[in-house]
């Protein structure tokens, strides 16, 4: 289980990648949406797949993303891999 202060460093983190003025596109939407997921996951702390409610994601990619996120507060994540997520 992460810390406190890693969770709040990446939460901090993705919302700064969701300031990004090119995150409003459209080709970003998913990425958004994952990142606004993964937010959610992070204050709440949720650590367990079947908790999260990824099956209102609307896509692949930001249930993907939600996922990696549960990986990361679960140690089995590296920050790094959630964050790389290459913005179009």
């Amino acid at each position: 289980m992460r810390t406190d202060k890693e969770i709040i460093e990446t939460i901090a983190k993705l919302e700064s990648k969701l300031a990004n003025p090119r995150m409003a596109i459209p080709e970003n939407a998913s990425i958004m949406e994952g990142y606004q997921k993964a937010i959610e996951i992070l204050k709440n702390k949720t650590g367990n797949i079947s908790n999260a409610k990824l099956e209102a994601l609307s896509s692949v990619q930001s249930r993907a993303i939600a996922a990696l996120t549960i990986d990361f507060i679960n140690g089995e994540c590296p920050q790094y891999v959630l964050l790389d997520v290459p913005i179009k």
